[in-house]
């Protein structure tokens, strides 16, 4: 159904797989995972799961937004921060346990999810995204996702939108409310399972898997120490006991700390096609990053992933990491 899905920088992840789902920064760890197994989502039954995905929500679970394929159109769900638009018009939905629903809407080719568009034709032409990513599958850092997608033969977006009854999106919970519940230390949301089995557009560099032919990326550690990054990796004191390492496969990696000024688990390495992304586990001293030019340290927030250019040092604690796309003599 879908031709592409283009990604817009900034604040949160956005997942995709038969759908597109949009998870905003201020979510509880769990109930984001759950949203973004939304992705995988198809068919008539859609909107019966986003319901109860919606009534297994607590009052504080942030902001977000899916959009899904029921077979003749589209089923979509958001909250919060969280839109929703069709390509013409933001979409209005009927109320669901604090989020609002909507099904059977059309797209007319474009449907937009996560923070609203900047007007109407925003959310129809890629023209006003920039930063882009090109998401095939999996799940990206962002702050908006555009998705392309072939309109059904003689489909009218139009004729399917919510009855009169409809509550405008327009009264949904405001961001300042969604704010005050936001963590202090999230945990990164993984990406959903099975999504890198599906096949990368040829066109899409972003999402492809790393070939033979790639050089593998490394971690160079201050005491000469390096190790390629070949899956996730999460790096702390204790790391193996942490969530992305027990249920999602990541590789834990012990670094030694005789001063205990890293946490348990203070990091993570995540590889997403050709990128790798660097996240802050909610660590207490936090984690921090400078550029192969730069003379200060940047400190990242809290679950929110910084992509790793060639040369990227690391600080974790008082250990430096040094990133680079291949092995170095």
């Amino acid at each position: 159904m879908s031709q592409r899905c283009e990604v817009q920088s900034g604040p949160g992840l956005v997942a995709r797989g038969a759908g597109v789902v949009w998870v905003g920064p201020d979510c509880d760890r769990e109930f984001a995972e759950v949203l973004l197994s939304c992705a995988q989502l198809t068919g008539a039954g859609s909107a019966g799961v986003l319901r109860a995905v919606a009534a297994a929500a607590s009052h504080g679970a942030g902001s977000f937004a899916v959009a899904v394929p029921n077979g003749s159109g589209w089923t979509a769900l958001w909250r919060g921060d969280g839109r929703v638009h069709d390509g013409h018009d933001e979409l209005e939905g009927t109320a669901a346990s604090g989020s609002w629903l909507a099904s059977a809407f059309g797209g007319d080719g474009h449907i937009t999810v996560g923070t609203p568009p900047r007007g109407s034709a925003a959310a129809g032409s890629s023209a006003e995204l920039t930063e882009l990513t090109d998401l095939t599958a999996g799940v990206v850092p962002g702050g908006r996702a555009l998705l392309i997608a072939e309109a059904a033969a003689g489909s009218d977006s139009g004729q399917a939108r919510p009855s009169s009854a409809a509550v405008p999106s327009s009264a949904a919970p405001s961001s300042a409310a969604a704010a005050a519940v936001a963590p202090a230390a999230p945990d990164p949301e993984p990406e959903p399972r099975g999504t890198e089995a599906a096949a990368p557009n040829s066109g899409d560099v972003s999402t492809q898997m790393w070939s033979a032919s790639t050089p593998t990326p490394q971690l160079l550690f201050d005491d000469g120490k390096h190790l390629s990054i070949d899956s996730d990796l999460v790096l702390g004191r204790r790391p193996e006991q942490h969530d992305m390492v027990v249920n999602s496969g990541a590789r834990p990696i012990a670094i030694e700390d005789t001063q205990n000024v890293l946490s348990s688990a203070h990091a993570a390495i995540q590889v997403r096609g050709n990128e790798v992304y660097l996240l802050d586990l909610g660590s207490l001293n936090g984690t921090h990053i400078a550029s192969a030019s730069a003379s200060e340290w940047t400190r990242l927030d809290a679950g929110v992933a910084r992509r790793l250019e060639e040369g990227d040092r690391l600080l974790l604690g008082w250990t430096i990491i040094t990133f680079a796309l291949g092995p170095q003599a």
